[in-house]
């Protein structure tokens, strides 16, 4: 038979074969003969071309005749009751006499089905009974062999194997489809002089959609020999509709030329294809290959058909087997994740350094960035990258639970350069207004794929029109894929969805819980200010007293003391003093978290200005360095004049008077504040003084906390540092000291505009 071109002006390319009607081919194959019945007086409305040859009676003669008057059935009563009494989807074969033209009875299996409003009834020459039985019990004992298998390559590869064994085809093959419907062939067993298929991949174009649907639902097709010449159904279209008989379920359905030639490149001349299913779903096909034409019994056609649909539950069974531990395994991971972000740690601090999030779904790397927090675990991009990533996830994301792509680079060109790192993305909202987001990576996989030939097939020109013809060699074909990682499966994005469902209701929990303490710590906070304030300014009336008397006692009566008496009227004098000290310092303190900011645009290089002219005589023999301009922020400058005031004075204040050389630094640049994953802009002020031993960096910023003795390094209340904190976050930053003891302290500090 020949391939008929397609009509003038029809587009040519690779979805021209999802186009072509194969369930309505106007033909069957011509080893059996169709006839299409109406019912219910079974009246014969269509025959196959060929019904004269196994029949024995002219097309003409059948056409509009009951089928149970049509000459030469025999037994048409018994015949007509089976047919009425048939389920929809039919049965068979049931068994058929037929005296030919010649006086012969000729014995045939008939298969019927209902389709479309019609009996379509098959009529084929009946095959050898005899090793019915045995081909059953051969698919039985194949099963039980296969009871023992556990994973799913191993046992493609044993059906393969069994199915050869018990059909006899040259070469059978699993063909597994993937979710892009390309082809893997995931086992083989063949004759020995064929050359291997194994592990070829062929496109999606291959097997058209239309073809996996017939697959579908049918799941046994077979073809004798591809060198048939079509018998064709007369007439080719229905009076009641003007359409042709819809054949799709029709064991006898004559095949796409296209299909015909694909196999003739092959050297293929007989097949016979299983339909392996997932659920309602195309999971693969058992393809049978054969290089001479090849008779399919009925007994073997229906062991096959039954092998088909016990290997598919033993396929699913196998299948959800080793999803099943790849899941338990997930969920052990899982448990102990949610332990550990149970615990009072905020997230996503707690997740600094717990690589136990890659394991969730088998990533390579991960962000982690909740509101203005960030932990990065594994390998990631640089932190510029990392900003234009989440950047980008924001702007792509339409809602749905999880974000996926294994071809980032492909999909977005811009971040080619973070291939090595993020070719693959998985990304998870965890927050209801989807600005934070776990980020799980995969690197680039450079992998070569082996095709059965090129996948793209060519178009030739015909005298007719352009038509597509099939691949002509399907001698290995390599193709070097890149900028792809390894795709995410099933198991990892149900992982993904489930942690991420867990994650929100911890981080909103969490939100609950902060929302409610802050509520409280304000009003603690209010009352604790209220108190400070009044306690601070009540104690100075008594202090005041107590000050009075004393300077009366040394007025009038100093020199009736003797030189004891005289030493106490002094310490009295000064601990009193320093007592005024610390409420004044108290009272301020107290009015700084009360007083209201007053934010503007703040030139901080003026700040630091009027800062070093207060301290113009103590900076006599220190260099002041300010590498760059400062920025211009919105803040209170006279708070954070004094917040510069106080951090200035201590440089000066712990210089180390055995070093030749005094230096104070002043400059903005990115630093980390202390568990925070990201740099953040800073200022900064430095100096090459004493410094802090590490085992006091966190206790320096408690009120009336000194270091060393009162009267070293020009005394002091040891409030200083703890205004300046307060100061900072008032203006929503963070304030934290870097220090190496004798080389000297970095005090760093960030600020954020307190009325954004």
């Amino acid at each position: 038979m020949s391939l008929q071109p397609l009509p003038a002006g029809t587009p040519v390319d690779l979805t021209t074969c999802d186009r072509e009607p194969i369930h309505v081919p106007g033909a069957i194959q011509p080893h059996g003969v169709l006839l299409v019945l109406d019912e219910p007086d079974l009246v014969i409305r269509h025959a196959s071309a060929n019904a004269a040859e196994l029949l024995g009676v002219p097309v003409p003669q059948l056409l509009g005749t009951p089928l149970p008057q049509a000459a030469g059935v025999p037994d048409a009563a018994a015949l007509a009751r089976e047919l009425t009494g048939l389920q929809d989807r039919g049965a068979g074969p049931i068994a058929v006499g037929w005296i030919g033209g010649d006086g012969d009875t000729r014995r045939l299996d008939a298969f019927a089905h209902r389709h479309d409003g019609l009996l379509l009834l098959e009529l084929v020459p009946a095959g050898d009974r005899a090793g019915h039985d045995d081909r059953y019990a051969g698919v039985r004992e194949v099963l039980r062999r296969l009871a023992g298998v556990t994973g799913v390559v191993e046992l493609a590869d044993r059906v393969a194997q069994e199915v050869r064994a018990m059909t006899g085809f040259d070469r059978v093959m699993v063909y597994r489809f993937a979710p892009d419907w390309s082809g893997h062939v995931i086992a083989e067993h063949r004759r020995a002089d064929l050359e291997s298929f194994l592990d070829l991949h062929y496109p999606a174009s291959d097997i058209p959609v239309q073809a996996r649907e017939l697959y579908r639902t049918n799941w046994v097709r077979a073809i004798l020999d591809i060198r048939y010449e079509p018998a064709v159904l007369e007439p080719p279209l229905r009076s009641d509709t003007g359409a042709p008989v819809d054949l799709s379920h029709a064991v006898l359905r004559s095949v796409s030329p296209m299909h015909l030639e694909y196999l003739a490149n092959m050297d293929v001349r007989a097949t016979l294809t299983i339909s392996l299913m997932d659920g309602s779903r195309l999971w693969g096909l058992i393809a049978c290959h054969h290089g001479d034409r090849k008779e399919l019994p009925w007994p073997l056609r229906a062991a096959a058909e039954f092998l088909g649909e016990v290997v598919s539950l033993h396929l699913s069974t196998t299948q959800d087997s080793e999803e099943h531990a790849e899941r338990a395994r997930i969920r052990g991971v899982q448990r102990e994740l949610v332990d550990r972000l149970s615990e009072p740690e905020a997230f996503p601090s707690a997740l600094v350094g717990d690589e136990r999030l890659l394991d969730v779904v088998g990533a390579t790397g991960a962000i982690v960035q909740v509101g203005d927090e960030r932990v990065l675990l594994g390998r990631t991009p640089p932190p510029e990258r990392v900003d234009a990533l989440l950047r980008h996830v924001r702007r792509s994301d339409d809602g749905s639970p999880l974000l996926v792509t294994a071809t980032l680079p492909r999909d977005e060109p811009s971040f080619d350069d973070v291939r090595d790192v993020a070719a693959g993305v998985l990304g998870a909202p965890v927050s209801v207004d989807r600005r934070d987001w776990i980020l799980w990576l995969r690197p680039e996989v450079v992998r070569t794929v082996s095709w059965g030939g090129d996948p793209t097939k060519p178009v030739e020109q015909s005298p007719d029109g352009m038509r597509l013809q099939p691949r002509r060699s399907f001698a290995l074909w390599r193709e070097t894929v890149d900028r792809s990682a390894q795709p995410w499966t099933a198991a990892e994005l149900q992982a993904a969805e489930e942690l991420r469902s867990t994650i929100v209701g911890v981080v909103v929990r969490r939100a609950e819980d902060l929302a409610a303490l802050n509520l409280e710590l304000e009003r603690s906070n209010a009352e604790l200010d209220q108190f400070a304030f009044i306690a601070s300014h009540d104690l100075k009336e008594p202090l005041r007293g107590l000050t009075n008397y004393v300077h009366y006692l040394t007025e009038d009566h100093l020199a009736d003391l003797d030189e004891a008496g005289r030493d106490q009227v002094a310490t009295i004098m000064r601990l009193a003093g320093r007592m005024e000290d610390l409420i004044d310092t108290l009272l301020h303190y107290s009015r700084v978290g009360r007083i209201d900011l007053a934010v503007s645009d703040t030139d901080m290089g003026d700040v630091l200005a009027q800062t070093l002219a207060i301290h113009e005589g103590s900076l006599r023999g220190i260099e002041v360095r300010v590498p760059r301009p400062l920025p211009t922020v919105r803040c209170d400058a006279v708070r954070v004049r004094e917040l510069l005031n106080n951090l200035v004075s201590n440089a000066i204040k712990y210089q180390d008077p055995d070093k030749d050389e005094h230096w104070i630094e002043v400059t903005h640049e990115p630093r980390t504040p202390p568990g925070a994953g990201v740099p953040e802009p800073a200022f900064v002020v430095r100096d090459n003084g004493i410094g802090i031993r590490e085992k006091h960096l966190e206790t320096i910023f408690r009120i009336f906390k000194r270091l060393h003795a009162r009267d070293r390094f020009g005394g002091g209340t040891g409030a200083g540092l703890t205004l300046a904190e307060k100061i900072v976050q008032r203006h929503h930053g963070r304030i934290w000291a870097e220090s190496v003891h004798g080389e000297g302290t970095e005090m760093c500090f960030t600020l954020k505009d307190p009325d954004a």
